[in-house]
């Protein structure tokens, strides 16, 4: 039954176990390991997975997004670990065993845990927030902004500083080999504007009755569907002591999130409702 249960939350993000102390009450390696392995499938391009089971298994290495995705993991496993080492006085085994588990969980935005990160040092805890503004790929179960809108975007900010050094060169965004047209560079603007402006949105309300920490972790959990945060939203923690109408805006951001944003906000235009 556990191992069900655990494969559709690890598979989907959904994050849910039936003990209390999530992964961590197994306490296994191996445990850990294999959700590991599942948690970066289901956020990855199902795409990749489809040309991989074709018999093209070339085709996560020639993805751009796939290995700037486990670069990411990487660098921000790595960097966790260093920390918790030299500040918190981990060992080395313990520190990248935990680290890394947290680290892939975010990304991923599945919120499985084995530690309790909202105890760790401040610097470990602002990675895991900046990672819930990351997510996994594009056509994946994962939440969050996606790897693929912030390389759009990165890609072309480049190109116009070129274009600021060189005002009649003709540069053309691209992701991986493809072109992207300039309607979908806007898009993926645009949607990153409105992800972070809900963000600013909620948290600000939800300050009028909890702490900053809650606040901003608790939007960000939900608006990303990490489900775990920091402060009193902990990876061992509840929303249970949230007030009714803050229950009820972050609902909405879990939806606003799960539905990338413009399919509720389309809602909120008076157009819509006219016909």
């Amino acid at each position: 039954f556990d191992a069900v249960t655990h494969s559709f939350a690890s598979i989907a993000g959904g994050g849910f176990s039936t003990k209390n102390l999530s992964i961590a009450y197994f306490n296994s390696v191996y445990v850990e390991v294999v959700v590991m392995v599942f948690m970066i499938a289901g956020a990855t391009s199902f795409l990749l997975h489809y040309h991989a089971l074709r018999g093209n298994p070339k085709s996560y290495i020639k993805s751009g997004d796939f290995k700037i995705f486990i670069y990411i993991i990487l660098f921000a496993a790595l960097s966790v670990t260093l920390y918790l080492i030299f500040y918190s006085g981990y060992g080395f085994l313990k520190a990248f065993r935990v680290s890394f588990f947290q680290v892939v969980s975010v990304i991923t935005t599945t919120g499985f845990a084995t530690n309790d990160f909202k105890l760790w040092p401040a610097f470990c805890q602002i990675v895991l927030i900046a990672l819930m503004f990351i997510g996994g790929m594009s056509a994946s179960t994962s939440g969050s902004v996606k790897v693929s809108r912030y390389g759009i975007i990165f890609t072309n900010m480049k190109l116009s500083f070129q274009k600021l050094i060189h005002p009649r060169g003709v540069f053309v965004v691209k992701s991986g080999q493809t072109e992207v047209p300039i309607d979908t560079v806007l898009l993926a603007q645009l949607y990153l504007f409105a992800y972070l402006a809900t963000f600013l949105l909620s948290s600000l309300l939800l300050l009028l009755q909890n702490d900053p920490s809650t606040s901003f972790s608790a939007v960000a959990a939900t608006l990303g569907n990490v489900g775990p945060g920091i402060g009193s939203v902990g990876p061992f923690d509840n929303f249970d002591h949230f007030s009714v109408l803050a229950k009820w805006l972050l609902s909405f951001d879990m939806l606003a999130g799960r539905l990338e944003i413009w399919t509720v906000l389309v809602l909120l235009s008076p157009q819509f409702w006219r016909g």
